[in-house]
């Protein structure tokens, strides 16, 4: 079994020095997941980063996630290697689902992103702009199938986040995230029916 995971790991990363990017996704994803080869997060995002420059765009949302799991904190320029949005922002525009679903997510919790103080006439004006781009995303992925973005879109509209609250709407997208098996989705639904007179 390990001589074929090495001969595996040879062949993958022939294909993948000769420029195929499909290869570099997927070397990328080995070291970035230690299956088939060593584990390594540095090893990963070379890979990756190749493969998003040879046009791979599921790359461009590993590459983001892994920055995200690193923790970055500071200041970082938007267009910093190091900053996830960049990263998740260019998957997204470029129509991979996963980076649309991961662009929304890290905007809704308010990760990567500086915000005026809340005592500023801007922040209110900041908090509709976010909530508005978090909406376009995750309402993009759901439409691609992406079931936890069908689910926040549900916490959107229940809560009212950024759009009229409405319970139908609400409903709407915990049915569909339900229907794909999705539980968390199912009890916001039941909660919901049981709300109704």
């Amino acid at each position: 079994m390990k001589i074929i995971a090495l001969v595996g790991l040879f062949l993958t990363k022939m294909r993948a020095k000769m420029g195929h990017a499909e290869s570099m996704f997927k070397l990328g994803k080995m070291h970035h997941f230690g299956q088939g080869a060593k584990a390594s997060e540095k090893e990963a995002l070379i890979w990756y980063k190749k493969a998003a420059g040879a046009g791979n765009v599921k790359a461009l949302n590993n590459i983001g996630m892994i920055l995200e799991d690193q923790g970055w904190s500071g200041h970082v320029d938007e267009d910093s290697d190091r900053n996830p949005l960049k990263w998740l922002r260019k998957g997204a525009e470029l129509g991979d689902p996963a980076a649309m679903y991961n662009l929304a997510r890290c905007l809704d919790n308010g990760w990567w992103t500086t915000a005026p103080a809340t005592d500023s006439d801007d922040f209110d004006l900041w908090v509709e702009q976010n909530n508005q781009v978090v909406f376009k995303w995750y309402s993009k992925a759901a439409d691609l199938g992406v079931v936890p973005a069908m689910c926040s879109l549900g916490y959107i509209y229940l809560r009212g986040w950024g759009v009229p609250q409405s319970d139908a709407s609400a409903a709407h997208w915990f049915s569909l995230a339900a229907a794909s098996g999705d539980q968390v989705a199912l009890k916001e639904l039941n909660a919901l029916k049981r709300k109704k007179p």
